[in-house]
């Protein structure tokens, strides 16, 4: 018997996006890496919405283990996977944020 704990999805691809108040982002943006802080030099995005300026991380997956970090460029001295990791679990220590993931 098999027992799965957490996310399980029979889904071909998965997406989610993270909305982080901008000064709340450059308060974890100063504690990475500089190999992590040019990941996310070429994923974040930046926006003022509702009169707050934000920081918006994206990202899908397939079920073949591919996403979108595979078709960004970016120059680092050492592992480009393990320099996303470090800036995903960043992201994920902000408390007040928003976030949405969805299945198709």
């Amino acid at each position: 018997m098999k027992i799965r704990n957490g996310f399980v999805s029979n889904s071909s691809s998965s997406s989610f996006v993270l909305v982080v108040k901008k000064d709340d982002y450059d308060k974890v943006y100063s504690d990475l890496s500089d190999d992590a802080k040019k990941v996310a030099d070429a994923c974040m995005q930046f926006k003022t919405i509702f009169g707050i300026d934000v920081a918006i991380f994206s990202d899908w997956c397939d079920n073949g283990g591919g996403g979108s970090f595979d078709y960004i460029e970016v120059d680092i001295e050492g592992d480009k996977y393990g320099a996303y990791d470090e800036l995903q679990n960043k992201l994920g220590t902000i408390e007040d944020c928003f976030s949405h993931s969805q299945d198709w």
